[in-house]
């Protein structure tokens, strides 16, 4: 009875979503898996959710420079202070906070978030996928980076470090986040041609709340000079706060309301298997269930990484399988990585204030209109995704090796760097 008292209840809220938000498919017939209620509100459900994390990623590129601003001038406070006394001033380079240098701050949240989601994300794939909280994993998460979000409104001198911290944090929650909406959208539909149709519905609204937020953020500024331009801490409070007033209440709808209720958790039958209880210890019986669930959860992801590493590389079987993942693996981590190590770049090296920062993202994120109709172009000219995918990557790897190595600090050159969104 709850579950049907449910399920009547998510097209009600349905009913709330904006028209942006709601998947339509011209083609779309009555033998499609999309006409279902559950899938069709699964689908707004991810696209909010989508809307969110987008915010949420996008809010970074505010909070990083402010970061990387206070920790610098703590570090040659700090500075002064050790050589007071001394005739000889330290140079810029030596100044450290903390023990390491204030360029290296985001960078090594970065990898340290990298790190340790690497160790939690089987983790958390083997309880979305095996137990029945995957509903709340996604909850939790989200409502989690939010809170973050309201407690980075009161970054400042004194609370940069403890916001670092944060921002790890939230770096972790987002990968955890990603994987709980995956597997929803993953179990759309089995139809390639449809969930092809999903994802690129997706990516569309992925850029678009990009977009939407950037702009939120940067007219105030802009227009309406409401803090100078190279006012940092402003502009990540501004930004943050944007981010929370968005967040926690899309976020809590969308994963109360319109996820829907949590379903039976796979391999459910390997977990039972245990020494047989007596049928009348039903108490006992779910207990050692629980903990024999918990436990596998444990080690169950970590072993299907193993199989899959031993099957594909080991015994050399699926060789194109193979090279998908290694190219998957090293495109990511790339991408992870140039979009931390691109904050830091246009922060300390180009010596750009946060709000022309957001500027040349915005630029990047319109640069990504046309480029989706020149990858429509060259799928319908070759035939084959595969040779569509190589020159995008040729592109990408052209454009960041002439931006890295063509751009100056001076003030004409830095301007360029508009020209490579």
């Amino acid at each position: 009875e709850t579950t049907n008292n449910n399920a009547h209840r998510s097209p009600k809220f349905f009913h709330y979503v904006p028209r942006l938000f709601r998947f339509d498919d011209e083609n779309d017939n009555n033998n499609s898996p999309a006409t279902t209620t559950t899938t069709t509100t699964t689908i707004a459900a991810i696209a909010l959710n989508t809307f969110c994390r987008a915010i949420i990623l996008m809010s970074s590129v505010f909070i990083g420079p402010a970061l990387l601003k206070l920790a610098k001038e703590q570090a040659s406070d700090q500075c002064d202070d050790d050589n007071n006394n001394n005739t000889q001033q330290p140079e810029e380079e030596e100044c450290r906070v903390y023990g390491f240098l204030p360029s290296s701050l985001l960078t090594n949240i970065a990898t340290i978030a990298g790190i340790v989601s690497a160790l939690i994300l089987p983790i958390t794939g083997a309880i979305i996928d095996h137990t029945s909280y995957r509903r709340s994993v996604g909850l939790y998460s989200s409502l989690g980076m939010s809170i973050i979000k309201v407690v980075e409104i009161w970054i400042s001198p004194k609370t940069w470090f403890p916001m670092a911290f944060l921002q790890l944090l939230s770096a972790i929650l987002f990968q955890v986040s990603a994987v709980t909406e995956y597997a929803y959208s993953a179990e759309l539909t089995n139809c390639p041609q449809q969930q092809s149709k999903y994802q690129s519905y997706f990516f569309r609204i992925l850029l678009l709340s990009m977009m939407f937020y950037m702009v939120q953020v940067l007219v105030p500024g802009k227009l309406f000079n409401a803090w100078e331009d190279d006012d940092d801490v402003t502009t990540a409070r501004w930004g943050a706060l944007l981010a929370s007033l968005w967040t926690i209440p899309l976020f809590a709808v969308t994963w109360i309301h319109l996820f829907p209720e949590e379903r039976q958790p796979l391999s459910s039958s390997r977990i039972m298997q245990v020494a047989v209880m007596p049928a009348t210890d039903t108490s006992n019986q779910t207990s050692s269930s629980s903990r024999l669930c918990c436990c596998w959860c444990w080690t169950v992801g970590f072993r299907k990484l193993h199989q899959t590493f031993s099957t594909i590389i080991i015994h050399r079987q699926f060789p194109a399988v193979f090279w998908f993942l290694l190219s998957a693996m090293c495109c990511g981590s790339a991408n992870w990585s140039i979009n931390t190590v691109a904050i830091t770049y246009f922060s300390e090296f180009l010596l750009l204030p946060s709000p022309k920062i957001g500027l040349v993202i915005l630029t990047i994120l319109l640069g990504g209109i046309p480029g989706t109709w020149i990858g429509k172009y060259t799928v319908g000219r070759y035939c084959n995704p595969v040779v569509s995918c190589k020159l995008c990557l040729l592109l990408f790897i052209v454009v960041i090796t002439a931006a890295s190595s063509g751009l100056s600090p001076t003030t004409t050159n830095s301007n360029f760097v508009f020209l490579f969104g």
